[in-house]
């Protein structure tokens, strides 16, 4: 995600490699590793490290982060945070090849005393129609 404008003109990975790009990426919860699987794919963990100009531990830090940070100019991340943060940010979309995709697993835990509302939720995280509104939110 880039601020909203895209006032730096960030169109590629390459781009955040330039010296005057500021980068926000999460070490933790469920990117841990994504800015360096990104960006090891192109052989620019060195580049790109050098930019990173705030390091947190969460996305919720991140959101804070980017709303109070104003000099930040990419925040690495899944596209889905982008629509919590559409009046902030604008989407630059790295091709497929590029990307990294993680999972999303879900079970239903031993206590939970409704084993039946919980088979259902997760028959319906299975269905197409579930499908569409994750991918409405920007998981694929």
């Amino acid at each position: 995600m880039v601020r909203k404008g895209n006032p730096k003109k960030i169109r590629s990975l390459a781009d955040l490699a330039k010296d005057n790009i500021r980068l926000l990426v999460v070490n933790g919860s469920d990117q841990v590793g994504l800015w360096e699987d990104i960006a090891g794919v192109q052989g620019l963990i060195p580049d790109l490290q050098k930019g990173i100009t705030v390091n947190v531990s969460s996305s919720a830090e991140a959101i804070e982060r980017w709303k109070t940070t104003t000099t930040l100019d990419v925040w690495i991340t899944f596209e889905s945070w982008h629509y919590r943060l559409e009046e902030v940010t604008d989407l630059v979309r790295l091709p497929k090849e590029e990307r990294i995709f993680r999972g999303t697993p879900v079970v239903s835990t031993h206590f939970y005393k409704n084993k039946e509302s919980a088979r259902m939720f997760i028959d319906f995280l299975k269905t197409e129609q579930c499908h569409a509104v994750f991918q409405k939110w920007g998981w694929e």
